[in-house]
């Protein structure tokens, strides 16, 4: 049921593997997720429109990755 998968900045992580078996099409886990931050600009900025200083100051502050 669980499985370790390699993860670029916390080594090796232990996740739940996948859940149905096809034996024509097996599933696998393929990453680990997307680092802390990724995914911050798009969100902050492109989706709740956010001026790049705000996000910046909340950066420094270590409000957000």
């Amino acid at each position: 049921m669980l499985t370790r998968v390699p993860a670029p900045d916390l080594g090796e992580l232990l996740m739940q593997n996948v859940l149905w078996r096809m034996s024509e099409t097996p599933g696998r886990i393929r990453f680990s997720g997307r680092g802390p931050g990724a995914d911050t600009d798009e969100v902050l900025i492109g989706e709740l429109g956010m001026a790049s200083a705000e996000v910046d100051a909340l950066r420094e502050r270590r409000v957000v990755a």
